[in-house]
């Protein structure tokens, strides 16, 4: 937390600028900061080249363009998977909850967003502009974008909306434990949680209590 960057000339910021040669983050949360730059600008990562995992922002994100709460950027052999973001997300184009541009191809899975996403072109609830790999269980709230990805609809980006009355009825905590594209829940994954009539989401740590059913 506390992390304040305001750089409008150099591209690739974030808490990581840019991750390269297959790096992993795991585990990692950012709050209470704010991020500006020019182009691929992110919480956790700026452009990233390698694998996001269990990873949320709470932060305020800003730039031009590929702007993401997790990431501005990721390349084709990223690896993206149960993530989310509350923070407020803003740019030109490719602008993302989640991802600003993505060429993962192993695509984007079991993610949400609930923070506010604005821009001028190609934006979107998960993900601004997506040119490989299918969103796999991923929600974003209304409200917070027209689309969950930029440059597709929802029905064809597998992207699904839901309400803050969903969101604090534990619906999508629930839907993103019940994760079931796998024969079981990925051992490395941790488990979502949430205050109880709360939209917002968060993992679980060692007294919480898992949302395995809807309420």
């Amino acid at each position: 937390s506390g992390l304040y960057i305001n750089n409008t000339k150099i591209n690739g910021q974030g808490l990581f600028g840019i991750a390269r040669n297959g790096a992993t983050i795991k585990n990692l949360g950012l709050t209470q900061s704010y991020i500006k730059g020019p182009d691929d600008v992110g919480g956790i990562a700026g452009a990233m080249y390698g694998d996001i995992i269990n990873c949320y922002n709470t932060a305020t994100i800003s730039g031009k363009d590929n702007i993401g709460g997790l990431a501005g950027y990721i390349e084709t052999t990223s690896n993206f998977s149960n993530s989310y973001n509350s923070g407020k997300i803003s740019g030109n184009s490719y602008v993302g909850g989640l991802i600003g541009h993505s060429r993962a191809t192993k695509g984007i899975i079991n993610g949400c967003n609930t923070g506010t996403i604005s821009g001028t072109a190609t934006v979107g609830g998960v993900v601004g502009y997506n040119i490989a790999g299918t969103m796999t269980n991923c929600y974003y709230q209304t409200g917070t974008a027209a689309s969950g990805l930029g440059n597709a609809d929802d029905v064809t980006s597998k992207v699904a909306v839901k309400t803050a009355s969903a969101f604090a009825a534990g619906e999508v905590v629930y839907l993103l434990n019940q994760y079931a594209v796998q024969t079981e829940y990925p051992e490395d994954w941790r488990y979502w949680t949430q205050k109880p009539g709360e939209t917002g989401v968060s993992f679980t740590g060692s007294s919480a209590q898992v949302v395995n059913k809807k309420i």
